[in-house]
């Protein structure tokens, strides 16, 4: 809809006359629309317009937001399917349909941003704080036991709060017949986005209940407090409101009450709501470096800068927790108003694991690595509830501290470095309150030697009560980094470990009742089941899957009913694209294996059989062959039996423990058939599914899009894939050769075999989304989608020592592909692009190759000399590793690309947190790029972040990037 050149001048003339008279009127907030595109009403451009820097002319320039071409804006406003949670006891599926698009004014509420913490001060939530618009419910089994398809099931919508309300936090009560959530009713101020203060409400019903009843709506009650006493809730670290183990009380975040006034039912809230009044600074900001403490942080946004800072962030963090009995609607203190971050109960319920934020704070890191304080608190039992509410008292019957930690701000640079204090505190799954965490032999750091055993981690318990880290018992030791444990109910725990220099990982079997010896011995009695490449996803055996306790909330491995074997899921990557995968594992065997093997690590395959796999498809001339081994029954699936579809698994119900049958909820889809939700049994001779949900397709302008799976290869030998999308309807000796939209990511590999392999589908459905290329297919484009970039530094070689040179290799075979071996596109007619680490390999992509007519950088980093403490997966310091640093930084090219004139659109989110991607990368890599007359231009989203949330912001990105491709990819003359 581009204006004519008389229309687009008079549009110009129009606007300068009223930046002469200070004037910024509709009508010429209109006529500057009509100019460049679709005008969208005033109302779109909240928070100040957008900011758009453009080649000549004027230097900057603010607009309205503009849209996108009108089929372009019919697929940002699809459908989306609903969010689904399945209750504890795995009867029922809650439905929760998300909402529309944010808009620009949902962004521009009122904020603090505080320690990386970013928050409403008026109704104490995280900032741009969603929620669901309607919450329905559907039993997945009837009364029979048999499960229920999606056109038999009753469905019960849940009432209680007002219409329009926007409903989250949901969380399910331990016994599934209800939840809680959080309701954000209409009619707030202007500055809350239309909706008032949070509200706790409880929605329970009757699991047995059938018939009419079966299909009444649920009537959800709004919880409060018996005597009156307000409930604020503050919602900034999270959900206000958590379960305790008995499923009868809450423990409940709230603003502290007013000391003098505990119970009085109108007290207002200790801090009041609302942003503070203004303050007067009481001095400067200092800080301090001591000799000798190193404190090698990367660049992180929105930190504390100021004592007025410290005081709001302590404010506004500190709350008082309440323990709420649902059944009397009593509220008990529990411990005094404090900037509490985190209280996990044990798994009987009668403790609590308690963080706390202690002072001083730190300017250099966020909110996550703050000092803090930790407890074990002795919890008030049921019946002593209503107890210890006076002001200056608290239910709390017992506090043992167990350390004060300091802040984390002098962690190592290496990947797998970590704090040099205990960790990873946690209460043990499999008894009723014992704690256990970890602490590093090795300072913390990787480079370093390790114990003189050998060791470079050691896990500690601690019974109780009462609780001491001087009395601790010695747990196993890792030789790697130690990365978690999980337990079996009978108390076989497996132990994982890993080291990023060479990306490995471990996994070892220590079985029930193994004895650690009192020096943290390995018990002799444990053995090794994985060793492996965290890289190569062929050979990946899935992960372990977890089944939550109703009664206590801790996971436990799963485990099939019939033997005690352990269920996995994977993504089943191979050379023909992913094959999801359930498999079991039988110890027994496994451990045979390894005791065999002299104690190394069996394979995978060896040691578990295949249960269920996505199903095949067709097998066409050149395909890779199969492996039998990885199929059920070890039998490659008949042609006659192979479908064009992708399966994947949703989760796993029932196992050992939960009297039920072992089922799975499996996602199915096709290239042209929206994901739908299938249950399936998996009991042998009893294998049946029914369909759960019934989605229809949700853009259908691309359901005649082609996708297909291609693979070719670097000129050194390295395997490369990527997913070719074609227009609907393409005929390529009747269409030729197409325009084509490359979009990408680079990622580093210390395997060049790993690199090549597969990670996705042919046959998932195609979904057009608007960070990704797509949309452009209805524009006639050819779309190569994720084509690998891999940067490897196999051995004791660094990746990124050859960053650009592996760059040229990895674009010159995808344009190769897709030019010659396919035949399907236009070498004159590509462009690149990609967001945050893809834009930033897109400004290399147009300075060192003549492949790309033009770039797309989306939230990208340009100077790695700003992020001199380390980036991606790069360990090395700017120090450490000069030339990298500046061979790698693409505002160091400015000139050259000036000097080739490669076409080059920058946009960034103003408000984008992301540590390394400060919008002021793309600001001053612009400022470079207009000093030496480059074609670029900036866009800069008001309110916006690291990914984009606003409609306006969206559909004006997709405006920016049309009218780019449509500017600077048309045929030469």
């Amino acid at each position: 809809t581009a204006a004519s050149a008389t229309t687009a001048a008079a549009a110009v003339a129009v606007a300068a006359a009223a930046v002469r008279s200070k004037r910024r009127s509709l009508p010429t907030r209109a006529v500057l629309g009509a100019a460049r595109g679709r005008w969208m009403p005033p109302r779109f451009a909240l928070g100040g317009g957008l900011r758009s820097n453009w080649q000549r002319g004027a230097a900057t320039a603010t607009a309205a937001y503009l849209e996108p071409s009108a089929d372009f804006v019919d697929l940002v406003d699809g459908p989306t399917a609903p969010s689904l949670a399945v209750d504890p006891r795995e009867r029922f599926l809650l439905l929760m349909e998300n909402p529309p698009l944010r808009t620009v004014e949902d962004l521009s509420r009122e904020e603090l941003k505080l320690a990386g913490i970013r928050f409403e001060p008026r109704r104490l939530l995280p900032s741009l704080a969603g929620g669901y618009t309607k919450l329905t419910l559907r039993p997945l089994f009837g009364p029979d036991g048999q499960p229920l398809s999606v056109e038999n099931a009753p469905t019960r919508v849940v009432e209680g709060p007002s219409a329009g309300s926007k409903l989250r936090s949901v969380v399910w009560r331990p016994s599934g017949d209800g939840f809680i959530f959080v309701a954000l009713p209409p009619g707030g101020s202007g500055d809350q986005g239309g909706f008032g203060e949070p509200e706790l409400w409880f929605a329970s019903f009757d699991p047995q209940a059938s018939g009419a009843a079966a299909e009444e709506p649920i009537v959800a009650e709004r919880v409060v407090e018996a005597t009156g006493r307000p409930l604020r809730l503050n919602s900034i670290r999270g959900s206000p409101a958590r379960w305790h183990p008995d499923g009868r009380r809450l423990l409940l975040s709230v603003e502290p009450w007013e000391a003098s006034s505990a119970h009085d039912a109108a007290a207002p809230p200790a801090a009041g709501p609302g942003v503070p009044p203004l303050q007067v600074p009481s001095g400067p900001s200092v800080q301090v470096s001591t000799p000798g403490e190193k404190a090698p942080v990367r660049t992180y946004q929105d930190l504390l800068k100021s004592p007025e800072d410290e005081d709001l962030y302590e404010r506004y963090t500190t709350v008082q927790w309440l323990f709420l009995d649902l059944e009397t609607r009593r509220a008990t203190r529990i411990g005094r108003p404090d900037m509490y971050r985190a209280g996990i109960f044990s798994p009987d319920g009668a403790f609590m694991l308690v963080s706390t934020t202690r002072r001083p704070f730190s300017y250099a890191v966020p909110d996550g690595r703050f000092a803090r304080d930790l407890e074990v608190w002795a919890l008030p039992k049921l019946g002593d509830l209503g107890e210890g509410s006076d002001e200056g008292t608290d239910a709390v019957r017992e506090r043992w501290p167990l350390a004060s930690l300091p802040v984390r701000d002098q962690i190592p640079t290496p990947q797998d470095a970590v704090e040099d204090m205990p960790r990873d505190f946690s209460w043990r799954e499999d008894r009723p309150h014992t704690l256990s965490f970890v602490e590093a032999l090795d300072n913390g750091d990787p480079r370093n030697p390790p114990s003189p055993e050998g060791f470079r981690d050691q896990v500690f318990w601690l019974e109780g009560p009462p609780y001491s880290m001087d009395v601790r018992l010695r747990g196993p030791r890792t030789q790697m980094r130690y990365s978690g444990m999980s337990t079996c109910r009978d108390g076989t725990r497996l132990l994982s470990e890993w080291r990023w220099k060479d990306r490995r990982t471990r996994t070892w079997v220590l079985p029930a009742g193994a004895v650690v010896e009192a020096d943290g011995e390995p018990p002799s009695d444990r053995w090794l089941l994985y060793d492996r490449s965290m890289e190569d996803r062929y050979d990946s055996p899935g992960s372990f899957q977890m089944v939550v306790d109703p009664e206590t909330r801790q996971p436990f491995l799963m485990q099939r009913p019939s033997d005690k074997a352990l269920l996995l899921v994977g993504s089943g990557a191979s050379p023909r694209g992913l094959r999801p995968f359930v498999d079991v594992l039988s110890l027994e065997k496994a451990q045979e294996l390894s005791l065999a093997s002299e104690g190394a690590a069996p394979s995978a395959s060896s040691t578990t059989s295949r249960l269920w796999r996505c199903v095949a498809a067709p097998s066409s001339p050149g395909d890779p062959a199969e492996d039998p081994e990885r199929e059920v029954g070890r039998e490659l699936v008949p042609e006659e039996h192979r479908q064009i579809k992708f399966e994947s698994v949703a989760g796993m119900l029932g196992g050992d423990g939960t009297g039920r049958d072992l089922r799975m909820l499996v996602w199915r889809e096709a290239q042209d058939e929206p994901p739908n939700l299938f249950l399936r049994s998996l009991e042998k001779g009893a294998e049946s599914e029914v369909a759960i949900t019934a989605f229809e397709h949700p853009q259908p302008a691309l359901r005649d899009v082609r996708k297909q799976l291609v693979k070719y290869k670097r000129s050194d030998g390295v395997e490369l894939n990527a997913e070719l999308y074609l227009p609907p309807g393409y005929d390529k000796d009747r269409d030729g050769r197409l325009p084509c939209l490359m979009w990408a990511y680079p990622r580093e590999f210390k395997s060049a075999d790993a690199a090549g392999q597969i990670s996705s589908s042919p046959y998932s459905f195609v979904r057009g989304s608007w960070s990704r290329p797509t949309f452009w297919l209805l524009r006639g484009y050819a779309i190569l989608d994720d084509p690998k970039m891999p940067i490897v530094g196999e051995g004791e070689a660094e990746p990124n020592d050859t960053f650009i040179e592996q760059l040229r290799l990895n674009a010159q075979a995808a344009v190769d592909c897709v030019v010659d071996q396919l035949g399907v596109v236009d070498r004159d007619r590509i462009c690149i692009g990609g967001h945050s680490y893809g834009a930033y390999m897109t400004a290399h992509l147009l300075a060192h190759t003549d492949l790309f007519r033009a770039g797309i950088c989306r939230s990208g980093a340009y100077n790695r000399t700003l992020t001199p403490f380390g980036f991606q997966s790069e360990e090395r310091t700017y120090w450490e590793a000069t030339e990298t640093y500046t061979t790698m930084s693409p505002f160091l090219y400015a000139k050259q690309l000036a000097e080739k004139q490669a076409p080059l659109l920058l946009i960034h989110g103003q408000e984008d947190p992301n540590p390394g991607t400060f919008p002021m990368q793309s600001e001053r890599f612009f400022q470079a790029l207009k000093g030496h007359g480059a074609v670029s231009k900036l866009v800069l989203l008001p309110k916006e972040r690291h990914g984009y949330l606003a409609r306006e912001s969206i559909l004006h990105v997709l405006h920016e990037q049309e009218q780019w491709l449509e500017a600077h990819n048309t045929p030469r003359t």
